[in-house]
């Protein structure tokens, strides 16, 4: 078997596939992008700025997905880098390309390890810096095809922090938020598992008390405190998640090919509102409810130092 042939089977995800429905899938995502050029064309004036939002959207989609089928491997070969602390060695002029240095750094990137270690990386398992020195990496190259003056002031910005230097464009800006963005996403969430329970009519009286009981108890919180979240998200938010959650039950539904009353019995739930999934987000939650309330103290302690004694 050729060194190929193994590479194909031993840990390179991106090269293992086959090549004709490769090219199909290529030559689909590139027609799809032509028709949404055509159909938002500002040539035919009203009539192609009809929904012209969600095709733009759906274009950066498509372009993201010809990239991945394209150049995914280029990225995982960059996220390797970024793993090993290392990142893009330009070509030189004439005058240098002989330099010692220059061909340490040559021969450090130029290897298949990087690809592969790229291709098996977990988020879950990478470092915040890592995770910086990704996105370093990948802007440098920048694979989105944004200006390049958009993509320098990112760039600059994440490199930065390598220096001590916060830029504008990431420093914490002043807010009057109670919560932040983590919290407001752990709060959809648990709304989101309470309507799912509610869509599931599995509860014979008081069924919206019965799933907010069952999620409150497992995050540790009062009833009301579920509801006040559900006030402060907003009714158009919580319109959403009581329409995806009854979809999502829905499916479930079909999926079992069940009557509804044996579904009910034997407890189809789909694996992102199951009980598992609940018990994740109760440890999450309380895990940020912790540190919340450490920075919270270390806040209001700094807040006391500085305040001026009483003469």
């Amino acid at each position: 078997m050729s060194d190929y042939k193994q590479h194909k089977s031993t840990g390179y995800p991106r090269r293992n596939f086959d090549r004709d429905a490769h090219k199909e899938y290529v030559d689909y995502l590139i027609s799809w992008l032509a028709e949404l050029e055509r159909k938002t064309d500002p040539a035919g004036g009203p009539a192609t700025a009809d929904q012209k939002d969600l095709h733009a959207f759906q274009a950066l989609e498509f372009a993201g997905k010809l990239v991945d089928a394209l150049a995914g491997w280029a990225i995982d070969h960059q996220i390797g880098l970024a793993i090993n602390g290392l990142q893009f060695v330009p070509n030189q002029p004439c005058g240098t390309k002989e330099h010692p240095e220059y061909q340490r750094n040559k021969s450090s990137v130029d290897d298949h390890a990087h690809e592969r270690a790229g291709a098996l990386a977990s988020a879950a398992a990478l470092t915040p810096q890592i995770m910086r020195n990704i996105w370093v990496n990948l802007l440098k190259a920048n694979p989105c095809g944004v200006g390049y003056d958009l993509k320098d002031t990112l760039w600059n910005a994440l490199t930065a922090l390598d220096y001590g230097e916060v830029d504008k464009i990431i420093e914490r800006p002043l807010t009057m938020r109670k919560r932040n963005l983590t919290a407001l996403n752990m709060q959809l969430r648990a709304v989101a598992f309470v309507e799912y329970r509610v869509a599931r009519g599995n509860y014979a009286r008081g069924k919206k008390k019965a799933a907010l009981d069952e999620v409150a108890s497992a995050l540790g919180v009062a009833d009301r405190t579920i509801q006040s979240w559900e006030r402060r998200l907003g009714k158009l938010a919580i319109a959403r998640i009581k329409s995806f959650a009854a979809n999502d039950q829905a499916e479930s539904a079909i999926q079992a090919r069940l009557p509804k009353e044996a579904i009910d019995r034997i407890g189809n739930w789909k694996p992102a509102y199951g009980d598992e999934a609940l018990q994740e987000l109760a440890k999450d939650y309380k895990e940020w409810l912790k540190q919340h309330k450490a920075e919270s103290s270390k806040r209001r302690k700094a807040k006391s130092l500085r305040r001026p004694k009483a003469p």
